[in-house]
């Protein structure tokens, strides 16, 4: 078990423990790949960062150090191992500025959570993260806030649709004693009886309350926009360097004609025109990776999350603005 309740954010990693095995990566695109999840350990600050995901986020910051936050939810923190190399997207960000700026020593750490909306990605970096003393942050952030927007008696806190994993962490605690055994109708029973035993696919519903019903208006838009905004506040208060991205959501044959997808794609698109209006209000810089990524299954193992190829096209085009930052910087 590597998650666990916090005072502040229904869950988070246990820190310094193995938060993934290595397994099989089971996507409904690019099955003939063969791509894995990797094994990972969590740093200090509970998130996966680095090669292995165990890479400290060294305080106080090294003098010489640039050093970048990539903030968001599984579409930042996701790994894939693909013939025994390990991609996320803030791995093959910081490969680039690095190989663009030779002469400066910059870290890029991957900050997402899979599973966090807007509200607990501000929480963490405001109570967290920010004590790292980061010079730029990425946020690049969609989707995981359109449920709880679809939620009845919305309530602007999420108090109506999230709780902490403290409820019902005890169903953990039981299945934990529950042998691991190999066969398919003893793991069905287990997990219609325990439907939060596996965290990586339960933890949502683990942690959600109320019903979502597409038939709702999309009453969370402003929330989603003011969290984002308190961040840009704060970093723009503290001289921290912020880049902001549209989100990228892909409706590839098998889905286009759901309404559950269409009723989401609707939502990303209003969350995309409030990032756009967050980067013109505040003058920041914005990389429109929804129009510019090439929606195609290469670059995608599902809806919303990256192929390898996918996360190098976003880390190329994050890349570029960037290094256009540090160079500036530098005159």
């Amino acid at each position: 078990m590597y998650i666990e309740p916090h005072p502040y954010i229904p869950y988070v990693y246990k820190r310094s423990f193995e938060a993934q095995k290595e397994t099989k990566a089971t996507y409904p695109l690019n099955n003939n790949e063969n791509y894995y999840f990797p094994k990972l350990i969590s740093n200090n600050y509970r998130h996966n960062d680095g090669m292995f995901g165990n890479r400290d986020i060294i305080n106080p910051k090294p003098v010489n150090q640039f050093r970048i936050l990539c903030l968001g939810a599984s579409t930042t923190g996701n790994y894939i191992k693909h013939k025994d190399r390990v991609y996320s997207y803030p791995l093959e960000l910081e490969k680039n500025l690095n190989k663009l700026h030779p002469n400066r020593e910059i870290s890029v750490h991957n900050c997402g959570q899979g599973g966090w909306n807007s509200a607990e990605i501000m929480i963490n970096f405001l109570i967290n993260l920010y004590d790292t003393a980061p010079d730029l942050v990425v946020i690049y952030h969609g989707y995981n806030d359109i449920k709880h927007s679809l939620t009845s008696n919305y309530k602007s806190d999420y108090s109506h649709s999230r709780r902490n994993l403290a409820e019902t962490y005890y169903l953990y605690r039981i299945a934990s004693y529950l042998p691991d055994i190999p066969f398919l109708i003893y793991n069905a029973f287990i997990s219609k009886v325990f439907p939060y035993v596996n965290p990586r696919y339960g933890i949502n519903e683990a942690v959600s309350r109320g019903t979502s019903n597409i038939t709702n208006e999309f009453k969370g838009t402003d929330t989603y926009e003011r969290n984002l905004e308190h961040i840009i506040k704060v970093c723009k208060k503290s001289n921290i360097q912020i880049v902001l991205s549209t989100f990228a959501h892909y409706m590839y044959d098998n889905i286009k004609k759901d309404s559950l997808h269409i009723k989401y794609h609707e939502g990303v698109n209003e969350e995309n025109k409030r990032i756009t209006k967050l980067a013109v209000k505040h003058n920041l810089p914005l990389v429109d990776i929804n129009n510019k990524i090439d929606y195609k299954d290469e670059n995608f193992v599902d809806s919303i999350h990256f192929s390898p190829l996918g996360m190098k096209f976003l880390a190329d085009e994050i890349g570029l603005v960037i290094s256009n930052l540090i160079s500036n910087k530098n005159k």
